[in-house]
């Protein structure tokens, strides 16, 4: 699955939707505020894979059959001589993404 996808299952899992009024803008509307009587919203979505607040909303959105398949979604990325528990510690937020949209049945292999 490339990055530009994950980013994307990832924001609609979040809540965010693509605005079909503009092609390249996401917007949420619980962000929207309203700024000298317009409407504004954030048009950029968060930065998934490179950032652990962004994946941490998204792991504390699972439920606890979804936190176990996440586990197990780590500890398979698991390298040779790392135990899982050090491994799943120092995930990172790509790593996280992978295993979050894998325990949601979202991750897409790609072709």
């Amino acid at each position: 699955m490339n990055k530009q996808r994950q980013v994307e299952a990832l924001a609609k899992i979040e809540g965010y939707n693509l605005n079909p009024e503009e092609v390249v803008d996401w917007q949420k509307p619980e962000i929207w505020q309203e700024k000298d009587g317009n409407l504004d919203f954030k048009r950029n979505l968060p930065d998934y894979l490179t950032s652990h607040d962004a994946m941490q909303r998204i792991v504390d959105g699972l439920s606890d059959e979804q936190l176990n398949l996440y586990f197990h979604a780590l500890v398979s990325q698991e390298k040779v001589g790392i135990s899982c528990w050090s491994h799943v510690i120092r995930a990172t937020p790509e790593q996280k993404a992978e295993a979050a949209l894998k325990a949601l049945g979202k991750w897409e292999e790609s072709k």
